[in-house]
């Protein structure tokens, strides 16, 4: 089938919508749509009412998207958009270790180039399972090597392209995500900065923020849904994007000028 639009089309988006569904249901096709880094705008709202329409009409359609977390809360949870609590959620982890340390090791290998043990560890170590961190690391690592002719890769190789790979975390996605939340849970981030450890128990996090168990227990929660942070160990959080406690140091360095 085809299909043409012209100025008028957003204005007859539901009509056009539903002709295109209705003639491909008739031929025994199922459309799969899907839709990358979601956030909350008038137009989404308004095909997602739309989209709403054609399931009532039952037009075989499906909808997949994708997005943070907290992205995704926000349209599930908007006035228009209820609908959307029924739709099956799903939360990717992050990455597991053996995963990243196995696809690091065949790409390298097979371009030729040897890692001993330790420093491919070291190398999936900076990734804390962050899958945008594990492809730019992967890529400032390649672009680090490709030009030399020493086929093993050494700790300091990855040593080298550490300042840039942290720069782009920052840039890239750091910048966002703290400017997204709130105060409150900014003062819970900079807490954990604060104690100086790896993880940090909750009531040490509430004794530098005086607040009770309860209120630390809201946002402890919020940041972990949200996947900033992970429990780690019994009463305990700890950061799960990797070097985002330096950011955090940086941004409370700053606040102080």
């Amino acid at each position: 089938m085809s299909a043409s639009f012209h100025q008028q089309a957003e204005s007859n988006f539901q009509l056009l919508f539903q002709d295109a569904l209705e003639k491909l249901t008739k031929k025994g096709f199922h459309v799969l749509i899907n839709i990358d880094e979601v956030h909350l705008t008038p137009l989404l709202k308004k095909f997602a009412s739309c989209y709403q329409i054609m399931i009532r009409n039952n037009l075989n359609v499906s909808l997949l998207m994708a997005g943070l977390p907290e992205n995704v809360s926000e349209i599930q949870n908007d006035d228009v958009l209820t609908f959307l609590l029924r739709a099956n959620r799903i939360v990717l982890n992050p990455l597991d270790i053996e995963s990243i340390k196995n696809s690091y090791q065949h790409i390298f290998s097979k371009a030729g180039y040897t890692f001993s043990t330790e420093t491919l560890l070291y190398m999936t170590k900076q990734t804390q399972g962050f899958a945008y961190a594990f492809q730019l690391l992967g890529y400032h690592l390649w672009e680090e090597i490709i030009h030399s002719s020493n086929k093993t890769i050494s700790i300091s190789d990855i040593n080298n392209i550490l300042d840039i790979y942290i720069s782009e975390l920052n840039r890239n996605v750091y910048f966002k995500v703290y400017s997204d939340m709130s105060e409150r849970e900014k003062e819970f981030v900079q807490a954990m900065v604060k104690s100086k450890q790896h993880k940090v128990k909750s009531q040490v996090i509430g004794n530098l923020m005086e607040k009770g168990p309860n209120y630390i227990a809201v946002y402890r929660r919020k940041l972990i849904d949200d996947q900033i942070i992970k429990p780690n160990g019994y009463g305990y959080v700890s950061f799960l994007l990797p070097y985002f406690d330096k950011f955090v140091e940086q941004e409370m360095i700053l606040d102080e000028f």
